[in-house]
């Protein structure tokens, strides 16, 4: 359906390879609607996978296919990206300049400071991204720390929760 804009997927015990499968028909879509977009139009922009088991290696494969894609959220609330995920997240925010809205809240194993720590230097030249969902994980103070760093540059955020972290005496 080229006319479909958003799809729910949460809660649907989605692993990995429902996600690999997901992020190759939206690459291939993708490419197809980057080398020609009147005959091969793409509306999706926003898919939902908040409280799926998926890891960093689905995620990472849906990263890349939302960046060819221009998806504007990535919505992975209550998943198991981690710091991993963080890692592949950081390759593709600095080329993504659709991406608006990333989603990372309550992850189990919690996304920690090392998750945010190596996303400093692309949420710090990404201008696109104007909501970070990290609520409910564990950045602790060092996490603060490297959301500050992001946040004396990043002129681009608007909003960003991360309340349940464990920062501060």
């Amino acid at each position: 359906n080229e006319r479909l804009e958003y799809m729910d997927l949460g809660s649907n015990d989605i692993s990995d390879e429902g996600v690999l499968a997901l992020s190759h028909m939206l690459a291939a879509k993708g490419k197809r609607a980057l080398e020609n977009p009147h005959l091969h139009p793409f509306a999706l922009k926003r898919v939902v996978f908040s409280t799926n088991p998926i890891s960093f290696r689905g995620f990472g494969t849906y990263a890349a296919a939302a960046t060819m894609c221009k998806m504007t959220h990535t919505e992975f609330a209550g998943a198991a990206v981690a710091d991993a995920g963080c890692r592949m997240l950081a390759r593709y925010l600095a080329t993504n300049v659709a991406l608006r809205v990333v989603d990372l809240a309550w992850n189990k194993p919690a996304i920690t400071a090392d998750g945010i720590w190596v996303m400093v230097d692309a949420l710090s030249s990404n201008r696109s991204v104007e909501h970070l969902y990290l609520n409910d994980n564990r950045l602790l103070d060092s996490g603060a720390k490297a959301l500050a760093k992001i946040l004396k540059v990043n002129t681009g955020l608007k909003e960003i929760n991360i309340s349940g972290n464990s920062i501060g005496p």
